[in-house]
Parts: C-alpha cells; structure tokens; sequence
C-alpha cells in the first residue's frame, strides 16, 4: 500500500506518490483584531479628565467567546475613585467575560462582529513641574477555535504501479482549515509502502501561531501573568474507521508552543484493516484555546505648577 496526505493549499507539493497540500490563508486577520486603542485628549493637565477606547473586530472564520479588555500601565492615581479602572461596558470586564464576536460571513458578505469598550480615567495630580509619559496598554482576551482537516489517501500497491503506468498521479483533495490564530497543518514524510493488518505510518503536526498574540489552554485562567500558563493549548485530533493512534501521546495533554511561536509534533498511525481500492481517510485536528493580543498608545501629562 502506499499513502498520499493531502490538506488544503495555495502551494501543491508532489513528491512521487507522496502529495499534499496546505491551504495558507493570507493577509493578517486571524482571529480577534485590535482595530484602534485611542483617547479624545492624548496630553492633559493633572486632574484633567478623558476617556480611552478599543475597537475590536473579528477577523477570523470562528465566533469568539468569552471575550474581555483589560487596562494595563497604569495605576489606581488614574482613577477618580482610587480603586482599578474597569471598561464602562459590563460585558468588557473580567468579571463578565461576555463579549461574543461572529466571524464574516462569506456566504452573504456580511463583515465579522465589532465592539468597542471604553475607560474613563482622570490624570494624576500630584506630579512635579514638567511633562510625564504614560504608556497604557490595552489587552484583548478572548477564546477561539482551530479546525484542520486532512485526508490520507491508502492506494494497493497494484493500483499505484497502474497510476505510474499511465503517466497518472493520485488524487489530491482540497480540505479545509479554519482562518484562526492558531494555524495546524498535518503531513506524511514521504512513500510508505505496507502490507497486512496493523501497519503504521508516520506523521508530522505543525502548530503555528500566526495572531501575533499569545496563546493559553483557557481564557479564564490567561489573565494570570505568564508562567506555566501562557503559550499552550490542548490539540485533539479524531480518526476514521480503520486508523488508530499508536503513539501520538501528546494528544488531549497540553503542547508547549517554543518561544510562543511554533511546535513540531510527530507520530505514528496504525492502519488497522486491509485496503483492496484506493481508500481515502479524513482526519479531524482540534483545539479550543484562549487567546489575547496587546495594544500601546502614549500619553502625555503636563504640570506648569
């Protein structure tokens, strides 16, 4: 038997009786964007009142849930009450967690959900003459989801050398990937010939993070600041009739993403029944993660007295 893996791709690949494809969705949306962070008054006067803003969007191709905003770098001298400065909308606070994002629709053209949270604050008063520097940050948390499909293609040794006989190459399909922040691909290395029950072959996973954010297994627990919480998420992945895991061990256990940015992962299939006519397997990855994304503005305080 010989195997050909194939996914969903702007780029085909043809190695032999080996192919794939990956579909790679371009531009920079992937998930929930930060489309503004700003204020009405960047330079104040101490004591002086204002209000800053985030406008987000979901730009990816899954609804958003359990979204909040938190304000970041600065303290309780920028509230008029003294105490956190919490978004004005209940549904942005962390104690809520109820923003809920849908993604475009590309059936009717309808672009993905937006919403704005706002912060009222009020300058320090008591600094000395000149001018201070503040640099808020407003970060975005949410939770998504990440979908690849891919397909295994088994092919009887006989039929293959047909195939070549003719000039013929197999079949690839397209499968889909949704457009996430987090982006997994699944491949095979090369030709694997078997023979009987219980044959195995290897894979190779991907796992990218490509929202230029940071990732963590649940949205209610990435608030906490870092440590052994962020850059992780829990990948499952579902088999067809015929294919068992033999090794894949990292499987429903938490993967650590190197520098927050990338990981490899690789295994081995079973074939677990004869396959007499090209045969093709769909196999499902999946992973339901928290993410959040940061924006920085500038502003400027200044004091004559």
């Amino acid at each position: 038997i010989i195997i050909s893996i194939s996914g969903c791709s702007d780029y085909g690949y043809n190695f032999g009786p080996i192919q794939w494809n990956i579909n790679l969705f371009k531009g920079s949306g992937s998930g929930v964007d930060i489309v503004s962070f700003t204020t009405e008054t960047p330079v104040l006067s101490p004591g002086e009142r204002g209000t800053m803003e985030v406008k987000i969007k979901n730009t990816g191709s899954v609804k958003s849930t359990s979204g909040f905003v938190q304000l970041m770098g600065l303290d309780h001298t920028w509230s008029s009450s003294g105490a956190e400065i919490l978004p004005n909308e209940e549904k942005c606070r962390h104690t809520v967690r109820q923003i809920t994002l849908l993604p475009k629709d590309e059936n009717t053209g309808a672009q993905g959900g937006e919403f704005v949270c706002t912060w009222d604050y009020m300058a320090p008063t008591s600094l000395p003459i000149g001018e201070a520097l503040y640099e808020p940050i407003a970060r975005v948390f949410y939770t998504y989801e990440t979908t690849s499909m891919g397909s295994v293609t088994l092919v009887p040794k006989e039929e293959l050398v047909n195939f070549m006989d003719k000039g013929g190459t197999l079949k690839s399909d397209v499968i889909s990937q949704t457009k996430s922040p987090i982006k997994m691909t699944m491949r095979t290395r090369g030709p694997v010939k078997l023979a009987g029950e219980k044959s195995e072959f290897p894979i190779e996973i991907t796992i990218e993070n490509v929202g230029g954010g940071t990732v963590c297994p649940d949205v209610n627990k990435c608030k906490a600041q870092g440590g052994n919480i962020w850059d992780k998420l829990i990948i499952e992945m579902e088999l067809p009739e015929g294919l068992e895991n033999k090794d894949c061990d990292f499987i429903g256990k938490e993967t650590h993403l190197s520098m927050g940015r990338s990981q490899i992962l690789k295994c081995n299939l079973l074939i677990t029944s004869n396959v007499n006519t090209v045969t093709q397997k769909y196999i499902r990855l999946h992973s339901t993660y928290g993410y959040f994304n940061d924006a920085k503005m500038t502003i400027r305080v200044r004091s004559d007295v």
